[in-house]
């Protein structure tokens, strides 16, 4: 079945988190995370893996 033929399951109800804002932190600065974290609370983290700091090989870990 291709994507456009699946249902969409999506409810509500399921929800069970959100986003309320972002902080944008550069890279390596751990004080600025610190803070951030004791400002907000919990946090996720996005990684950029475009760039060529990342190579996966061939088991599929990731190689710096």
């Amino acid at each position: 079945m291709s994507l456009q033929q699946m249902p969409c399951n999506f409810s509500y109800e399921s929800v069970a988190a959100t986003m309320s804002g972002i902080v944008l932190i550069n890279s390596g600065n751990e004080e600025h995370l610190q803070a951030a974290i004791a400002y907000t609370g919990p946090v996720a983290a996005a990684i950029d893996a475009r760039t060529t700091g990342f190579r996966v090989s061939k088991m599929q870990q990731i190689m710096p």
